[in-house]
């Protein structure tokens, strides 16, 4: 995927100076034009789908994603306590 929207000038890779395993993926010019012209189109639609849920919906939606992008960073665990969570516990 990345190969793909770098062949169209949409990304470019960036060496990670302190980490030559790592490589950076970054948006070029291009790619943060195309960014800002569909980003609020897709905001809006995902608006109207989040709109048919209740508030209290909204608040487990919001807490499961903080908990997800926690994980994917590394801090796997809550993002609100700081809680660590290893594994798959509480998943029966």
């Amino acid at each position: 995927m990345v190969d793909r929207l770098e062949q169209k000038g949409l990304v470019e890779r960036v060496p990670c100076e302190q980490d030559r395993r790592c490589v950076y993926v970054r948006l070029t010019g291009e790619g943060e034009a195309l960014f800002d012209e569909v980003f609020p189109a897709h905001m809006a639609h995902l608006g109207d789908r989040l709109d048919a849920l209740s508030p209290e919906e909204l608040e487990t939606v919001e807490h499961s994603l903080r908990r997800l992008a926690s994980a994917l960073s590394g801090h796997a665990g809550d993002a609100e306590s700081g809680e660590r969570v290893i594994g798959n516990q509480g998943r029966g």
